[in-house]
Formats: C-alpha cells, structure tokens, sequence
C-alpha cells in the first residue's frame, strides 16, 4: 500500500490546476485545444508531494547549463548531426531554430501551424509529421 500512495497521481489540490491552467490558457494559440483529461492528469502529477519544487529545480539549472554549454561549445565546436528545431506558429516560431544554430551546423527549421507553446495537445498531426518526416531523411 506504501508503494502504491507514493506511485499513483492523488487528486490535485485546487492551487496545482490553477496555476497550470494559467500556463494552458495564456500560452496556448487556443486554450480549448488543452483538454480537460490532460490539464487533469498533469495537475495530478504536480499534486504529488515535492513535483512542484521538483520541476522548478530544472530552471534553477538553467545558469550552469549556460555556463557547461559555452563551455562545451570552446572546447568541440558546434553539433555536426542533424538537429531538428520545432517553433510553433505563436510561440517561438524561427526563434527555435536560430537559438540552435548558435550550437548546431544542420538545423532544420519547422512551425507548427495553430499552435502555441504546448505543439504535441495543440496540433499533435502536424508535430508527429515533422518529426517523422524529419527521422526519415
């Protein structure tokens, strides 16, 4: 019973579905399109004891990622294989790619039509066809 109350999502608390449908509908291209079994499965994950602190420890790595990547850049230069860069249509867009073309040789550039930050709920037909598309090659 221990392993099961440690491993299985608990209802989500109401401040957890608050602040995640913050982030659906404000940088979705279309908030409907984040559907209510999603924004409920991933509140419930982040529901889970320490998922919050333990999500935002990944932006706290952010300045030594910086640091390792400049570093990592100096020392073998930039990717050589391929690298594929999703923008969506609102969100990013080409700023993908040209972050990525600072690191990498052969960026491949694709939008995702209709969508914002969230590509894979927004328009996940579109998404999966550049991918595939792009592993095809």
């Amino acid at each position: 019973m221990a392993w099961a109350s440690r491993h299985t999502p608990t209802r989500a608390t109401p401040r957890e579905r608050i602040y995640l449908d913050r982030f659906y509908d404000e940088l979705s291209a279309d908030p409907k399109k984040i559907g209510e079994a999603t924004r409920q499965h991933y509140a419930a994950l982040y529901a889970r004891p320490h998922a919050m602190h333990d999500a935002f420890e990944q932006f706290g790595a952010f300045n030594q990622d910086a640091i390792d990547n400049k570093a990592l850049l100096a020392k073998v230069g930039k990717l050589m294989m391929p690298v594929l860069a999703l923008g969506a249509e609102k969100s990013f867009g080409a700023g993908e790619a040209d972050t990525l073309r600072f690191v990498a040789v052969n960026v491949t550039m694709g939008i995702i039509p209709g969508s914002g930050h969230w590509i894979m709920d927004e328009n996940p037909k579109a998404t999966t066809a550049l991918i595939v598309d792009f592993l095809s090659k």
